[in-house]
C-alpha cells in the first residue's frame, strides 16, 4: 500500500484558509433576511438539522427583524442543539491540530476571525437598516453569528486531505450546510421546541 504524506500540508491550509477568506468577502451576507425559503435553502436547513441529529425537527423562516430577536431571546432555547454543535466543533478543531500542529492551526483560524470581523458587521447592519432596525445589539449578534459559522467552516476545510482512492467528504456536513445558509444571506438563528429558526 502507497504511503500518502501530508509534507505540503501547511502551504495547502494556507491556500485552502485564503479561498475562504475569498468566499467570506464575496457572500450576500443577510441579503435574504424575511424573504421566502427557496427550495435549496429548505434543503439546506433541513440537512443542517439532520446532520446534527434532530431528524424530526422542524423549520421556521421567521419573516423580519423583530421575530429574529425573539428567535435568538428564547428562554426555552435547545441546549442540546449548541451541545452537539460544540461537541462536532471540538471534534474538528482536535482532528485539524493533530493534522496541522495546534500553533499553525491557530494562526489560520485568527486569520478567518479577523477576516470576519473586518467584513461582516457591515453588511449586518446594512441589511439591518434596510429593515428599519438600528438595535445594535441585535447587528452585533448577527454579525458574531456569521463570524461563527466562518470558524466552524475553516476548520471543516482544514481537515486532512483525503487519501487516494477515499470517498469525497459530505457535502451534507452540517457546518457545510450553515455557512452555505449564510452565504446564500440568510441567518440560522437558534433551536428551541424542536425548531430550527431561520432568518
Amino acid at each position: 500500500m502507497t504511503d500518502h504524506s501530508y509534507s505540503n500540508a501547511p502551504q495547502d491550509a494556507a491556500a485552502a484558509i485564503a479561498r475562504l477568506i475569498e468566499d467570506i468577502d464575496s457572500a450576500s451576507w443577510f441579503a435574504a433576511v424575511g424573504e421566502p425559503a427557496t427550495d435549496d435553502e429548505q434543503k439546506e436547513a433541513r440537512s443542517y438539522v439532520d446532520g446534527l441529529g434532530f431528524s424530526t425537527a422542524r423549520i421556521q423562516w421567521q419573516s423580519d427583524w423583530a421575530a429574529a430577536r425573539e428567535a435568538i431571546q428564547r428562554a426555552d432555547w435547545a441546549q442540546d442543539w449548541w451541545q452537539k454543535e460544540h461537541q462536532l466543533q471540538m471534534d474538528l478543531y482536535r482532528q485539524a491540530a493533530d493534522h496541522l500542529g495546534e500553533t499553525v492551526l491557530l494562526h489560520l483560524l485568527s486569520e478567518v476571525t479577523d477576516a470576519a470581523t473586518r467584513l461582516l458587521h457591515g453588511p449586518a447592519a446594512v441589511a439591518a437598516a434596510r429593515g428599519g432596525v438600528a438595535d445594535q445589539g441585535l447587528i452585533r449578534a448577527a454579525a458574531g453569528s456569521a463570524s461563527q459559522s466562518c470558524y466552524q467552516m475553516a476548520l471543516c476545510r482544514l481537515q486532512k486531505p483525503l487519501a487516494m482512492g477515499s470517498s469525497p467528504p459530505p457535502t451534507d456536513q452540517p457546518f457545510l450546510c450553515k455557512f452555505r445558509l449564510f452565504e446564500a444571506g440568510r441567518w440560522p438563528l437558534s433551536m428551541a421546541v424542536n425548531t430550527l429558526f431561520v432568518f
